[in-house]
């Protein structure tokens, strides 16, 4: 049964075992840093199974003011069951007074490649038996690319806000790498204009709305 546990710091052992799953060496190769880091955080919010952390939130700043979610990691056996929603919850419920949110992204161009290739290749056009079982390239699909900074919105309060989402300096060349990669593949690319008032006409059949998580690889 997992459960989510507020302000227990994890050992040493645990730590490395969590960050060395998810790939981030730059934070194991000095154990020591991470350790005193984790310990001096704003607060520590992780999810367990039994004794076996499976997944971390850690957030920094004064508590009052503003809050910057620093980490938020899931075992990669874990992952794709909504477990980094969770521990972003916990963290934006005790923090809902706090007037400014910020989530520091670790988005790189590797994110970038890596969702193009995913979303290139999935599967989520029917068949001749009515299943999701074809790709964009299998139907002769092409692509809409629309910046959305609104789907990262903190609804904690009654006004949302959006100081989660990447800002223009870092969000515009993600999105001009996530097209170039898609073209690349051989597909017709079209896009909106970034950080633009839009008026988007749209036919969503089923409808079907599919979430991509860049913490989940």
């Amino acid at each position: 049964m997992l459960e989510i546990r507020s302000d227990v710091i994890p050992s040493r052992e645990q730590l490395f075992a969590l960050y060395s799953d998810v790939g981030w060496t730059a934070y194991t190769r000095d154990m020591d840093c991470l350790e005193r880091a984790v310990a001096a955080s704003l607060a520590v919010f992780t999810t367990w199974e039994g004794d076996r952390l499976v997944g971390l939130l850690r957030c920094v700043g004064d508590g009052e003011t503003i809050v910057y979610i620093q980490d938020v990691l899931v075992l990669a056996a874990y992952q794709r069951r909504g477990l980094g929603r969770r521990l972003m919850v916990a963290c934006l419920e005790r923090y809902r007074e706090v007037r400014q949110k910020v989530l520091l992204t670790d988005d790189t161009e590797e994110t970038a490649d890596r969702l193009a290739e995913k979303i290139c290749n999935l599967r989520v056009f029917e068949d001749e038996n009515g299943k999701m079982n074809r790709s964009l390239e299998q139907v002769g699909g092409a692509l809409l690319v629309v910046s959305q900074f609104t789907l990262y919105a903190d609804t904690s309060s009654r006004r949302p806000g959006f100081t989660g989402a990447a800002k223009p300096d870092l969000a515009i060349p993600l999105y001009e790498r996530f097209m170039a990669r898609c073209r690349e593949r051989g597909f017709d690319v079209q896009h909106g204009e970034f950080g633009a008032d839009m008026l988007v006409a749209s036919e969503n059949e089923g409808p079907v709305t599919i979430l991509f998580d860049t913490e989940e690889k």
